[in-house]
């Protein structure tokens, strides 16, 4: 797999990850919108980042790739709780809480991304 494939991969995941965030800024948007995105964004990074083969990169690379791939994987299903928390909060002030949370989580996923795109070449 070329690095110009990583490189889309990961351009990919970045974009769900920032229309996820808009996504949450909307003020009338439901849960339910927030639900189906993370399924889409969950099924995009299951599909595409964790077919990836590291094989092709280089060996200084692979390391960085293969751990930062590792954490997003885990903020990923720890965002999939907090979206859970999400939508059973029912009070104002938690649900404020928990969509910090969510936010937070998508901010640590974009900033993996980013250093897999800002390191050295693939």
């Amino acid at each position: 797999m070329s690095s110009d494939s990583y490189r889309q991969c990961y351009e990919g995941l970045q974009a769900q990850l920032e229309g996820l965030l808009h996504t949450i800024t909307q003020p009338d948007e439901s849960n339910v919108s927030l639900s189906a995105a993370l399924k889409e964004l969950q099924a995009y990074f299951q599909r595409e980042v964790m077919a990836l083969e590291v094989d092709a990169l280089a060996a200084d690379k692979t390391s960085q790739v293969l751990s930062h791939r590792t954490e997003m994987h885990k903020q990923l299903r720890l965002l999939k709780m907090d979206a859970m928390f999400l939508q059973a909060a029912r009070q104002s002030a938690t649900t404020q809480q928990r969509l910090k949370q969510v936010r937070e989580r998508l901010q640590l996923l974009l900033e993996g991304c980013q250093a897999i795109l800002s390191g050295p070449e693939m």
